[in-house]
């Protein structure tokens, strides 16, 4: 039987409820979607988004975070430029002055002065709170330069309640010249049994006197003036007696001091009691280099060191040569070696520009006495603790 003889159903019967369940094709949308699209966008509805976005940013808590975003970002940008980053750079430059393959970093070789005391250790019985101090009674006091001025030192020692018994005198150098009286001021020194390191001025005056022939320092106009002050070191010289040479020749470059037997546990506040090693120098010292290897003219002169070749200066540091305070070095170096090796605190003078200087690791106690400044004390008791006394003084150069 073919297909054409086959019976046919009626068409009714071959309607199904199929297309309730196939899924409507995304790509087309109902009238009611386009409609709610197209109001979307419509701007005469309060609801469409152009106008929801417009009353967004027209808002005053919008405005507010607006402002707030913008302030907080001109404030990250300010600390970042005036804080963080010069922070960053500076820690870079001081790291890159611990590599050893830098520049000439511990190649200091050292003067060759046979009359020099290169190191000189404090004598165990003037240590306070050592042996011979059960009780802790003894201090020490730090002067900075002095230059000649022996009445501002006297009244700074009454100021102190200096005691000879109990107290050791130690100066940080130029106790000579430009002040009116300098030998005056050596017999208050000697006297006193007063220890000072050797500065700039000491060395210039022995330097003289090794120059100066029999007779040749009796008039200083005769002395040649091809260095700086050449014919004053001359006149003083001959207002000095053989007992002042000698007490020059003694002053060691650099003096060493123990750390205190009964000093109270330390922080790194500025103020905190001092429970290290001490060196006394005149102007200064290089991190990571040998004492016996440090060079004598830089101990008595430097005022900066070159962060990358370790190159100790004479002259101020500067923005753009390189060249750092070298107790900026000093502090940060210090800082690291803070409770895991041995740091140093080193008391200096010869500054007198920056004037009195107490960080943790540094104490610059040149205050300009000799110019109408001040005389600063640094008084150093058994525990360690810190006590600055000062007086005012003549301007003994105008």
């Amino acid at each position: 039987m073919s297909n054409d003889q086959l019976p046919r159903k009626p068409l009714i019967e071959q309607v199904t409820n199929k297309w309730r369940d196939q899924k409507s094709d995304p790509a087309q949308k109902s009238p009611e979607t386009l409609d709610e699209a197209l109001c979307s966008c419509d701007l005469e509805d309060d609801a469409s988004f152009p106008n929801a976005t417009y009353r967004l940013v027209t808002s005053h808590r919008f405005r507010r975070l607006v402002i707030l975003v913008a302030t907080i970002a001109l404030a990250l940008g300010f600390t970042w430029k005036e804080y963080i980053g010069p922070q960053i750079h500076r820690q870079q430059d001081l790291l890159a002055f611990m590599s050893p393959n830098n520049g000439t970093y511990g190649i200091a070789q050292g003067g060759h002065d046979k009359d020099l005391v290169k190191i000189m250790h404090l004598d165990p019985s003037l240590i306070p709170g050592g042996q011979s101090d059960p009780e802790g009674r003894r201090r020490l006091i730090f002067i900075g330069d002095v230059h000649g001025c022996r009445q501002e030192l006297q009244h700074v020692l009454r100021k102190s309640n200096f005691n000879e018994e109990t107290d050791q005198l130690i100066l940080v150098g130029d106790v000579v010249s430009k002040g009116p009286d300098s030998p005056g001021t050596l017999d208050e020194l000697i006297k006193l049994n007063a220890i000072s390191v050797r500065g700039n001025h000491e060395d210039r005056l022995l330097t003289a006197a090794k120059l100066s022939g029999p007779g040749q320092n009796d008039d200083p106009t005769t002395v040649s003036t091809s260095s700086k002050g050449a014919a004053k070191d001359a006149l003083l010289l001959r207002h000095m007696k053989p007992h002042h040479l000698h007490y020059l020749r003694k002053m060691p470059l650099i003096l060493h001091i123990p750390a205190l037997p009964m000093a109270l546990p330390p922080s790194k506040s500025k103020h905190s009691p001092i429970a290290e090693h001490m060196l006394v120098v005149h102007a200064g010292l290089v991190p990571g280099v040998p004492l016996e290897r440090q060079d004598p003219y830089f101990v008595e002169n430097m005022r900066s060191i070159h962060h990358k070749t370790h190159i100790p200066s004479v002259s101020r540091s500067g923005k753009s040569d390189g060249r750092k305070p070298w107790i900026e070095i000093w502090n940060w170096y210090n800082d690291r070696l803070y409770r895991r090796r041995s740091p140093e605190v080193v008391i200096y003078g010869h500054d007198s520009r920056a004037g009195l200087q107490i960080h943790r690791w540094t104490k610059g106690l040149d205050s300009g006495c000799v110019s109408g400044g001040k005389l600063t004390a640094m008084i150093l008791n058994a525990k360690g603790e810190q006590e600055l006394v000062s007086v005012a003084c003549e301007n003994h150069r105008a």
